[in-house]
Formats: C-alpha cells, sequence, structure tokens
C-alpha cells in the first residue's frame, strides 16, 4: 500500500487488493482527513475493498443460479409429494 501526496489530493494506492477481478485501487482521501494517521487510512481503505465485493456481473450470475437451484429444489418437492399422494390414494 503506497500513500501519493498530490498537489491538490492526499491518494491511497491498495497494489494487493486481495480481488481475482482488480489488480489495484486508488482511493483520495478527503481534505477533512488528509491529516490522519497512514495506518487510519490505510485500513479504512482495506474495509472499503472488502465492503466493494465483487462485480456486479458475477453476483447476479451467481444470484441467477441460486433461483434456478431453488425453483428445480420446489419443482423436487412437487413431484415427490404428487408421487407420495399417488401412492396412497389406490
Amino acid at each position: 500500500m503506497q500513500m501519493i501526496r498530490g498537489i491538490n489530493r492526499q491518494i491511497i494506492e491498495v497494489c494487493d487488493t486481495e480481488s481475482d477481478y482488480f489488480e489495484r485501487a486508488l482511493f483520495f482521501v478527503r481534505p477533512d482527513y488528509s491529516d490522519a494517521e497512514r495506518a487510519v487510512l490505510e485500513h479504512e481503505a482495506r474495509r472499503a475493498l472488502k465492503r466493494f465485493g465483487e462485480p456486479t456481473g458475477a453476483r447476479r450470475r451467481r444470484k441467477r443460479l441460486w433461483l434456478w437451484g431453488r425453483l428445480t429444489l420446489a419443482a423436487l418437492c412437487g413431484a415427490a409429494a404428487a408421487a407420495f399422494f399417488f401412492w396412497l390414494l389406490p
């Protein structure tokens, strides 16, 4: 993690994002917090990266798979219930 001091802005660059999708991230520090300790700024940058999570497309695909899995499970439960009732009633 590097801190870059610009003329007008302070920037934190996170080189190791621990993500398969992103190589680096840049955080522009608000002027109110430019005097904050480096460790505090780095900690907040890491927390923000964890909150971002994965890209929306991957999240959407996982939701779609989860939906199809639940629908399949519901269909199987319905088929099992129907087979059970047909077996009970002659």
